[in-house]
């Protein structure tokens, strides 16, 4: 695509139903991931908190030889910037990350 210009394609009904299917879950997990989060790191989830779901990959020099994986999953934003994730490997929340 060109820089600078949108495409924008209807989906086919079906399609259209499970998309829509597919965002009311992913973000319902994602609401429940930040709450399990927040309340294991003892914070208070508000509506200037902006949830996310945002896969990174590992520093390659921190892991055995192999392709990238993710590691951290930034759950969400605080108002002061501040990132928090989730630690997938380790199972551990991290605040900031």
């Amino acid at each position: 695509m060109v820089e600078g210009t949108q495409k924008r394609v209807p989906l086919t009904p079906e399609d259209g139903v499970r998309m829509r299917r597919l965002s009311e879950e992913i973000s319902a997990r994602v609401q429940e991931m930040a709450l399990i989060f927040a309340r294991t790191v003892d914070l208070k989830l508000g509506p200037e908190v902006t949830l996310k779901f945002a896969p990174r990959k590992a520093a390659q020099a921190h892991l055995p030889p192999g392709p990238p994986v993710d590691v951290d999953i930034e759950i969400f934003d605080l108002p002061d910037g501040t990132h928090c994730c989730y630690d997938y490997i380790n199972q551990v929340c991290v605040c900031p990350c």
